[in-house]
């Protein structure tokens, strides 16, 4: 398994041989995509993290410890991107993926068609959030499960300073990366935060980068 110049390099640290199988065979419709390394535990997932370096790590969340490894692996290296692999998943488990740093949840049926799409916007710092999910936050909104969407005006409520946290957690930043990059504390992106879910009315980070997506807020942080 090697790297090409000019493609986009991608590693799998999975708990069945079976997802790295699949992984490979997505991979292999595609011309711009490397498989350059597997890993079946935390240790080989971290290693193939700091020495190979990957654009992406799509880590199968049926492994022991899945949200760990992806947690340490955005910590110790945050310029590789994280993309959770699951054959099914909730909005708890996006939240805890997104908090940990991850980019998102891709589901095993999405590794077809679409799939080149999906890692080149999580190159690229997007937040992939599958159909199912996106439904899923939806119809919890619907439901009365979660609070009623925000309009654009409460969205345009928030300080810059807020929107520029919002929007990083959009991009999949653990608070951590998000107090790095905003020169801020971590306590002070958590009250950020905080601030951000009492303005929308809202209970989770899911659902406020969510919104943050949907609306189009992100022309205000430029």
């Amino acid at each position: 398994m090697g790297r090409r110049s000019g493609h986009i390099a991608i590693a799998v640290v999975y708990g069945k041989p079976s997802v790295r199988k699949d992984v490979a065979e997505s991979l292999s419709e595609y011309g711009r995509f490397d498989l350059v390394a597997g890993a079946r535990s935390f240790d080989a997932a971290w290693k193939v993290a700091s020495r190979r370096r990957p654009d992406v790590m799509l880590i199968d969340m049926t492994l022991v410890g899945a949200m760990a490894i992806a947690g340490a692996i955005k910590s110790k290296q945050p310029a590789v991107k994280v993309l959770m692999l699951a054959g099914s998943a909730g909005t708890g488990d996006l939240a805890a993926a997104l908090e940990v740093g991850a980019s998102g949840i891709v589901l095993t049926k999405e590794l077809g068609l679409g799939m080149a799409a999906i890692l080149a916007d999580v190159v690229a710092g997007k937040v992939y959030v599958t159909p199912e999910l996106e439904n899923k936050i939806s119809a919890d909104i619907g439901s009365g499960r979660s609070p009623v969407t925000p309009a654009r005006e409460s969205l345009n409520g928030l300080t810059k300073r807020e929107c520029d946290i919002l929007g990083s957690v959009a991009e999949g930043l653990s608070t951590k990366q998000i107090a790095s990059r905003l020169d801020l504390t971590e306590r002070a992106v958590q009250h950020g935060m905080s601030s951000v879910l009492d303005k929308l009315g809202m209970r989770s980070r899911v659902e406020a980068a969510s919104a943050f997506k949907r609306l189009g807020l992100n022309e205000r942080r430029h």
